[in-house]
């Protein structure tokens, strides 16, 4: 059997399949890679009593995005609010359970009803007002135990960013809430729910993101929420926790959020656009994006239905309600799209498909005029076999070198060695190429070898602290392990320096 046609058909169509395997998983990649857990913990004079928890999405390396809410129990000057929330529902509880009042209470009532002798009549007659009157107690005495004692209160906030190993926990100074809702009383009036908060240290190997506008989305668009639903801190402080990404599909646009108060109607204000969705979200996301299928965030996962049975539904705030915030802040924005893609937008991979078929066409009847072709040899005067065609040399012997993109070393070439090049702070030689003692290289940070034989290089990062990336996508290379490429992959050293492979 002749499998000299198909071998060529697979191999001149991989090229096409590798292409739309590897664009669907680096746009959802990129989805699960700039998402973060966000935990909010509270103690109360040693005693943890409540906390928060969600997702949150990074707009630049040092800056993420979440609800309001899932760090709300963390503002520096919220502790009196969540102590009487707490002592509230402390009290209430010890109430339901018990049947009877905590004995603080129970004491000052008893000097209550003394001085009032008609008032207790009245509770056992009228069931109503009675209770009416025990949960004014309880906001009183919750009032003003949270007053007294506040100073007893702990916050503490963290990130956590997952990967196949379970990661360090990023500690977030409370004083690091640069942006939040709950402190911009139109905000609140309106039904914003967002915060944004400030790193201690910036993530810069991890993608930030691009905004869509919902002005660029229409129902029955797909989308995806990303986050970390279900998760607590104990989770992925001791588990291999990682996001997880949902599909669904726009099911209706515009609206507003269910915080919209007639106060802020009053004041002419509108309601915060939302966008609904059918793509699955919990206890967790909230915070976290909502994702187009392009890799672009459509919004902030906030709402669910009141109604936990309901499911099948959710809410994102626009992610347009953002963008004044960044713009207050003074922080740059992302690409943003405003107006829904065009047909060939919105098919470019096929149409790139279409194009690739065509030249995969084209390949093949070249192929198969060069396997059906037979060539003939003029016959020899002398007979015999007819003398051998002299072979000249085809090509120039080129030099392997890199040649610098961007950072410190910009528009230089340097040489490979026949040994290889050693690229870092402390490359010091004919070998190395050295970088200054601010410039984020470590000291040996990565080495380049050319291989004459294959006429490949191989690039082995060394452990650095910053990492060295395979561009396009952003790859970080595995410590001590080689890269195998070919002349014309761009490889870039810690944020900024970037260097070509090329023969030259």
């Amino acid at each position: 059997m002749n499998l000299r046609k198909p071998l060529m058909l697979l191999v001149l169509a991989a090229p096409l399949l590798a292409f739309g395997v590897s664009f669907a998983g680096s746009v959802h990649d990129n989805m699960l890679a700039s998402v973060v857990f966000v935990g909010c913990d509270v103690e109360f004079e040693g005693l943890p009593f409540l906390a928060g928890s969600g997702s949150a999405f990074l707009i630049a390396s040092e800056y993420v995005i979440t609800n309001n809410h899932v760090i709300d129990s963390c503002h520096s000057d919220n502790k009196i609010k969540v102590l009487k929330d707490a002592l509230r529902n402390a009290f209430t509880e010890n109430i339901s359970q018990k049947g009877k009042l905590p004995p603080e209470m129970e004491q000052k009532m008893n000097e209550h009803l003394r001085q009032n002798p008609g008032l207790l009549p009245r509770l056992q007659s009228d069931p109503e007002f009675a209770k009416k009157y025990i949960l004014a107690w309880i906001e009183d005495l919750s009032a003003s135990g949270a007053k007294a004692r506040f100073a007893g209160i702990t916050q503490k906030l963290y990130i956590a960013y997952m990967g196949k190993e379970a990661q360090a926990l990023i500690k977030v100074d409370v004083s690091n809430i640069v942006w939040a809702s709950w402190h911009n009383d139109n905000a609140r009036l309106t039904g914003v729910d967002v915060a944004v908060l400030k790193l201690a240290r910036p993530l810069g190997d991890r993608p930030t993101v691009a905004f869509a506008l919902g002005s660029s989305a229409q129902v029955n668009d797909v989308v995806y929420t990303v986050g970390f639903p279900g998760a607590s801190g104990d989770t992925v402080a001791s588990a291999k926790y990682v996001p997880t990404i949902k599909k669904g599909i726009v099911s209706k646009l515009g609206g507003e959020a269910p915080g919209f108060s007639d106060e802020a109607r009053a004041k002419g204000l509108k309601g915060v656009p939302v966008i609904e969705t059918d793509a699955a979200m919990s206890f967790g996301n909230s915070g976290g994006p909502l994702y187009n299928e392009h890799g672009e965030v459509l919004g902030v996962v906030s709402f669910g239905p009141k109604d936990r049975a309901a499911g099948g539904i959710g809410w994102a705030q626009d992610i347009a309600v953002v963008l004044p915030v960044l713009k207050d802040l003074g922080l740059p924005l992302p690409k943003i799209r405003g107006t829904p893609r065009t047909w060939i937008e919105q098919n470019a991979t096929l149409v790139w498909v279409g194009a690739a078929g065509l030249m995969l066409v084209l390949l093949l009847l070249a192929a198969r005029t060069f396997l059906h072709r037979r060539p003939t040899a003029p016959p020899h005067a002398g007979g015999g076999r007819p003398p051998q065609r002299q072979v000249g040399p085809t090509s120039v012997a080129q030099s392997p070198a890199i040649r610098g993109r961007a950072g410190e070393h910009a528009g230089r070439s340097i040489l490979i060695p026949l040994n290889g090049l050693i690229l870092g702070r402390n490359a010091v030689g004919e070998a190395g190429l050295v970088f200054s003692e601010n410039s984020g290289i470590s000291r040996k940070h990565c080495s380049i070898v050319y291989l004459e034989g294959s006429q490949r290089f191989e690039v082995t990062d060394f452990g650095s602290t910053n990492g060295t990336f395979a561009i396009p996508g952003e790859k970080r290379l595995p410590a001590n392990q080689k890269l195998v490429c070919k002349a014309g992959q761009i490889i870039r050293l810690g944020r900024q320096d970037e260097f070509e492979l090329v023969l030259q």
